[in-house]
């Protein structure tokens, strides 16, 4: 069912269904079909609905990842920023491979200023972000010319995240200032 084209009938199948036959998997794989199909309000309707009967927790966050995961994968990093908020609101801890994949979308999009700001919640919940999405990062605030952020993320990145930047970290910053002609500082950071 939750494979057919029809996430209506995915919807009313849990509604039906005896809930003793339903297992956890059944409902990620409901919720994976209906973000893939651009029904992500839906499959956070199918999480509420985990949540009021009592499922584990560890099976409505499975649900939350895979409806983020379908959301940047059809390039909708927007949806997916949603998707975490309500994660968070839900009182669900959000790892940093939970934020990875939204951080790529930012990039994807030139999104730089909310690719920064998710890098800033992650410090602010103590969530130790991967060298992968400081680089991003760094890498979608130069495509959308923040270098001086793209720089600033590059000084900071060992001492607040205890992170040794590396020749990607240094090229992708180098990268950022060039379009806006930041020669001297490019040279700086070699």
């Amino acid at each position: 069912c939750a494979m057919s084209d029809s996430w209506r009938e995915a919807i009313n199948f849990l509604k039906s269904a005896d809930q003793e036959k339903v297992n956890d998997e059944t409902y990620k794989i409901i919720c994976t079909r209906l973000g893939s199909d651009g029904h992500s309000k839906e499959g956070l309707e199918v999480i509420e609905s985990m949540q009021k009967i009592g499922r584990c927790e560890k099976a409505t966050k499975a649900c939350y990842v895979a409806l983020i995961d379908e959301a940047t994968n059809s390039k909708k990093h927007q949806v997916s920023l949603e998707i975490l908020q309500a994660m968070k609101d839900a009182g669900h801890s959000v790892e940093a491979s939970v934020y990875n994949p939204i951080i790529g979308a930012c990039n994807s999009s030139r999104e730089g200023a909310t690719s920064l700001k998710l890098i800033e919640d992650m410090a602010r919940e103590n969530v130790i972000p991967s060298l992968v999405s400081v680089n991003t990062t760094i890498c979608a605030l130069g495509r959308s010319g923040q270098w001086e952020d793209s720089v600033r993320l590059l000084q900071r990145v060992e001492k607040q995240f205890g992170l040794k930047p590396d020749i990607v970290s240094y090229n992708t910053a180098i990268a950022g200032c060039v379009p806006s002609r930041q020669w001297s500082l490019a040279l700086e950071l070699i």
